[in-house]
């Protein structure tokens, strides 16, 4: 509904609810203002943009003042001005007035409302002994803060962290910490949310250097929440970057590692600027034309079936694609797999079976329409950083929280329940909760009998999950596990959000099939708020399998058979292997060994670091005739390689990632190739040439996304115009603007959803005298996989340098551990040293640590088994024994 207003004598029609501030600016009417900004509540306390209502004596805040029916406006009288010089007296008496050499300068909005009011006569009366210092990734120079509160709300009312606030000081009320604690010690995140929001110079980037030369959009290559990043450019190079407020994914926010991690990694010491080849042991540069031609020789003299391929979740869609299309049709080899193999592969392979697509039901933003939120084996605050505010957000708003996790994740005070399962224990858990709705009477029978399938043999089966079992397995009291299954289940609606907690176990299939039973037992698929939503870890994990990086699925999750499939595929293409699956990342090293697998190429991945069982994989590449490297560091993989080509980072080329709610989104190219790197894409299809390939003569990476659209169901309307304001989620149609924000809808996308029969199966590998701890890793809210990204950029590294081990006080008394201490932990495939941390984040007989840094490779102790289903290994129960001076530690 509209309602009609005048403002300054111009007749405007704004929707009902509009404050007169929003009005104004919306007819390009500016009202000057310090302490509104778009992502906080207006508070009206500068009192800068007061406006004059015909009617009324007093000067109201056009922030705070909701737009009536008939209203009258006034934004400009001698009245109006003397009121706002007044006011800001109070601002600039104390500001410094060296705006000429401020690296604010030109941007700073005190300036603007200062050109726009006048600032005559007024004396400048500095304040003494104020904050001044360099952070870690920004600057501080409380000379320069007006008291607007900006950043204590930006901190407090979006971010829900509490770092900062208002407090009274000698000459008024000031920002700081409690106990005047440093920004670490006090719990910064560091987002940066409060560097934004500022309206002067007060906080800054560090690497703020005066106005950018050009500004470009793009999204950021960490994560898989796919914030929008607007990166500045300054004679040539990334100067800073900051998250877009207009993007429909992250509105304005973003983490430490997208704000301020970014030119660092671009320029990081290990960027691989020219292409390398092993000559008598040792990598030495050749040109691109030297290296393509001896490549080429080399693959053309290996069975297509000896030659394997692992694409990469940090490359682009467009690089993907290329990639699979040339193993598939230049070499004719089925086998190409990537690191969603080590991840959510039991996401991918699960949802499909039961519900037809293994991807996120629900949009990011639906989290504000749930009634109760359950984050099971996921800790979003650290791994999916936007994600985690907005939970915090949604909670704050009145939202329930369930946490079922074994560690003590960050936040688990805002939760109304939070169990700790043991390891390894998911499916007894989860299957005794449906049981449990069941029996009460809660679940959704008309959902249930109208939309699922199998539901005999699936009752059946419940049977061998009374809660008293079920509380055995999994150390969760009866009472808590009732208490859990009661709160979602009477919660309308109810979401699921899912990590790799649940994916990497030895059973992860089953595992992801149990919780696809409790959503839809209690009805929750298919409507705004609910579903069962899969966290991809990295920023392009879900695009990778999209596109058909995957060695039992075509691009758009085509089976290999899918006779359909494979004749538009071999219209495009000319040749495919034959229709079968090919060999699953997990299952390399050990083909290499058998020689089976003889050449390898490996783009963006570095699973001689990364992968579980390391050692294992560093055997498998040293017996390889052929290894080549496909990257923009010289990683840990590289050693091991024959060749290694230099691409191009995220920041130097164009292309596409898919988030993890499906959302394509734009890769914009920011700077030019470093060295002679060169596009991901680029390099494949060169080398395509090479080999006598005719299809591979693109123009430009958007030359690929239009074949995509072609070639990769659901991607129909993904064209590089239609994401070019925001990207659309998957599937959808050519001309579709929309895509489709939610899954299952009225009906399954295999039509009926299958609720599967299960039982419980131990892990792989559990405790026992010899290896008496379970070691839990997860990830760093500061860092990214391993090192060679944020290991380089200074100011992550200061927060977090060295890896630690996390172990109870319990345990560690025991055992004689001090904080700080180094320890050795063991498992049956190898050890590391580390410092150990005495931490109440693990119960007892449980340690963690994360995976980040390559001086305590914790990757060589984990890999006991694979799921049987995905082959996605089980890196959450890996038993490990802690020796220290010499001898074993046992509890």
């Amino acid at each position: 509904m509209t309602i009609k207003i005048t403002i300054n004598g111009i007749p405007l029609e704004v929707k009902e609810g509009t404050t007169v501030l929003k009005a104004a600016k919306a007819a390009g009417i500016y009202i000057p203002t310090l302490c509104s900004h778009p992502s906080l509540e207006s508070i009206g306390s500068c009192r800068m943009c007061v406006v004059e209502i015909e009617g009324t004596r007093n000067l109201p805040c056009s922030c705070t003042t909701i737009a009536e029916d008939g209203m009258v406006i006034t934004t400009e009288s001698p009245r109006i001005t003397a009121f706002r010089k007044t006011r800001l007296a109070e601002f600039i008496e104390p500001h410094p007035r060296d705006c000429l050499t401020c690296n604010e300068n030109m941007r700073c909005e005190l300036q603007k409302v200062v050109a726009h009011v006048g600032a005559e006569d007024i004396p400048y009366k500095p304040r003494e002994n104020q904050l001044k210092e360099t952070g870690l990734f920004f600057s501080r120079d409380y000379n320069k803060c007006i008291r607007c509160g900006r950043c204590v709300r930006a901190c407090q009312e979006v971010r829900k962290n509490k770092v900062i606030f208002m407090k009274q000081a000698d000459e008024g009320l000031e920002v700081g910490t409690a106990l005047d604690m440093s920004l670490q010690d006090a719990g910064c995140e560091f987002c940066g949310a409060c560097v934004d929001v500022c309206p002067t110079g007060a906080l800054m980037a560090n690497s703020q250097k005066g106005l950018a030369d050009k500004t470009v959009t793009t999204t950021c290559p960490y994560c898989g929440v796919g914030c929008q990043l607007i990166a500045e450019v300054k004679d040539g190079k990334i100067m800073q970057t900051y998250p877009d407020p207009k993007a429909a994914v992250n509105q304005g926010q973003a983490c430490v590692k997208g704000h301020f991690g970014i030119a660092d990694a671009v320029y990081n010491p290990n960027r691989l600027l020219k292409p390398l080849a092993k000559v008598d042991g040792q990598l030495v540069e050749k040109d691109w034309e030297t290296i393509y031609t001896e490549i080429a020789e080399k693959l053309s003299k290996f069975k297509p079936e000896e030659v394997a391929f692992v694409a990469s979740a940090r490359c682009t869609n467009e690089d993907n694609y290329v990639l699979q299309k040339f193993a598939r049709s230049v070499i004719g080899t089925p086998h190409i797999d990537h690191c969603v193999r080590v991840c959510h592969g039991p996401s991918v392979d699960g949802l499909y079976l039961t519900l037809g697509s293994g991807a996120m039901t629900n949009p990011i933003s639906d989290v504000f329409k749930s009634k109760c939120i359950m984050l099971f084996g996921s800790n979003p605050f650290h791994a999916h950083p936007v994600v985690g505010m907005k939970i915090k957000q949604a909670v704050k708003n009145g939202a329930k929280l369930i946490i079922v996790n074994p560690m003590k994740i960050k936040n688990v005070d805002l939760a109304d329940l939070w169990i700790r399962p043991r390891a390894g224990t998911n499916i007894a858990l989860v299957m005794g909760m449906i049981k449990y709705i069941i029996d009460e009477g809660l679940a959704d029978w008309d959902f249930i009998n109208e939309r699922c399938e199998n539901i005999e043999a699936f009752k059946e089966s419940l049977k061998a999950f009374e809660l008293d079992e079920v509380s055995r397995i999994s150390g969760v009291p009866v009472e808590d596990i009732k208490a859990v299954a009661r709160m979602y289940a009477t919660s309308d609606p109810a979401a699921i959000y899912y990590g790799m907690g649940v994916t990497q176990q030895s059973y992860g299939v089953e595992g992801v099939w149990a919780l696809s039973n409790l959503v839809m037992v209690t009805g929750n698929f298919g409507k705004a708020g609910a579903g069962l939503n899969p966290l991809r870890g990295q920023n392009n994990v879900q695009g990778s399998c999209d596109v058909g990086a995957l060695p039992h699925f075509l691009p758009g999750y085509k089976k290999v058979d899918n006779e359909e499939a494979r004749a538009r595929l071999l219209k495009e293409y000319g040749k495919l292997p034959p229709p079968i699956e090919g060999y699953k990342l997990t299952e390399m090293p050990d083909r290499i060994k058998e020689g089976k697998i003889k050449a390898l190429f490996v783009m963006g991945e570095d699973p001689a670091m990364t992968d579980p069982n390391a050692g294992h994989i560093r055997e498998a590449y040293e017996k390889l005739d052929l290894l080549v490297v496909q990257d923009i560091y010289k990683c840990k993989t590289a050693e091991y390689a024959d060749y290694v080509l230099a691409g191009a980072s995220f920041a130097e080329k164009d292309g596409t990632f898919s988030n993890t709610e499906r959302r394509v989104q734009k890769v914009r190219q920011i700077i030019e190739p470093l060295g002679e790197s060169k596009p991901d894409w680029k390099i494949v299809c060169e080398l395509a040439q090479h080999m006598g390939a005719t299809t591979f003569n693109y123009d430009s990476a958007w030359d690929i996304t239009r074949e995509m659209q072609r070639m990769v169901p659901g991607y129909e309307g993904i064209s590089p115009e239609a994401i070019d304001k925001q990207g659309i989620p998957w599937p959808c149609k050519e001309g579709d603007t929309v895509g489709t924000p939610m899954l299952h809808i009225g009906k399954f996308s295999r039509g009926k959803g299958l609720l599967k029969a299960l039982e419980y199966k131990a892990p792989n590998e559990v405790p026992d005298d010899e290896y008496p701890f379970y070691l839990m890793t997860d990830r760093s809210l500061f860092h990214y996989n391993n090192d060679t990204m944020t290991g380089n950029v200074k100011g992550i590294r200061l927060v977090e340098s060295e890896e630690r081990c996390d172990i109870c006080p319990e345990d560690a008394e025991k055992l004689g551990i001090k904080d700080g201490q180094l320890i050795k932990v063991t498992s049956r495939r190898g050890s590391v040293k580390v410092k150990a941390r005495i931490s109440d984040k693990c119960y007892s007989g449980m340690i963690h640590m994360t995976y980040h840094f390559s001086d305590v490779p914790v990757n060589l102790l984990l890999g006991a088994g694979t799921d049987p289903i995905s082959g996605t290994p089980d890196y959450k129960t890996c038993a490990v024994k802690i020796e220290l001076e010499g001898e074993t530690a046992n509890v």
